[in-house]
């Protein structure tokens, strides 16, 4: 479903992709991980064609989007969904009309079978009743939720998640990972997940790829990452893992 080869990206006259090789399956979630800055959500720029690189192709569905333009370009991005760090929601709008707001832009559905779409995802995100509200008026956990309904309305082939708990307690980011994993039983999208929550995103994936040096490090199951002997990846791992007994102490009054 995704396949990036070779693909070579600079900014500001720094190399920040060199040479990235990456295959995620048809149905399949992979967790996307590595240190601040390296190029993870660069990565995600260029699945959805918003960046073009020096070099290499990126194959969404068999078609190398790094080559499309225009309409073809335009089909292509239908298939992804693609939920923020932020939600990156439309502060003058309702919850409603940011979720009815792809529907009406891209599709010719009427406004009852708007309706009706927009409150079956609303309801799938547990957010019944909240339609008539504003993003500023929601918690940072509420604005994940309707991004990520906004997302589901138009029923992508494809979600990439860009850090979707940045922000939240300890609690309510494990509910949206929680709400990720019944997304996905319930839409069988394939999906890249770039997240610090390390172990818990592990169990939300089938895959995990670690970036470092603008390469892919590693790449295998969640359980074969604390066996790898990269320095690189056995240095982070150790951290996260450390971090994540931290965070356990500090909530448990250690």
């Amino acid at each position: 479903m995704i396949k990036v080869v070779d693909l070579h990206s600079t900014l500001k006259g720094q190399k920040v992709l060199d040479g990235v090789n990456l295959e995620v399956k048809k149905g399949e979630i992979i967790a996307l991980i590595g240190k601040s800055g390296v190029g993870k959500s660069v990565l995600l720029k260029h699945i959805t064609g918003l960046m073009k690189g020096e070099r290499g192709s990126v194959f969404i569905d068999g078609e190398d989007i790094t080559k499309c333009r225009g309409r073809k370009l335009e089909k292509l991005r239908e298939k992804i969904g693609f939920l923020f760090q932020g939600g990156a929601l439309f502060d003058s709008y309702t919850v409603y009309d940011n979720v009815a707001f792809p529907l009406r832009e891209k599709t010719k559905m009427s406004e009852e079978e708007i309706r009706k779409r927009v409150l079956y995802e609303l309801e799938q995100v547990g957010l019944s009743g909240m339609e008539h509200k504003y993003p500023a008026e929601l918690s940072g956990g509420m604005r994940k939720r309707a991004a990520l309904a906004r997302c589901m309305v138009m029923e992508p082939e494809i979600m990439l998640f860009d850090e979707p708990t940045t922000g939240l307690d300890p609690l309510t980011a494990r509910q949206i990972n929680q709400l990720i994993q019944k997304t996905y039983e319930r839409k069988h999208f394939t999906g890249i997940i770039i997240s610090h929550d390390i172990p818990e995103v592990f169990s939300l994936v089938h895959k995990v790829a670690m970036i470092h040096e603008g390469k892919i490090v590693f790449y295998g199951r969640p359980e074969e990452i604390f066996e790898c002997d990269h320095p690189a990846v056995k240095e982070f791992i150790e951290a996260a893992m450390e971090g994540a007994k931290t965070q356990i102490g500090v909530r448990n009054g250690g």
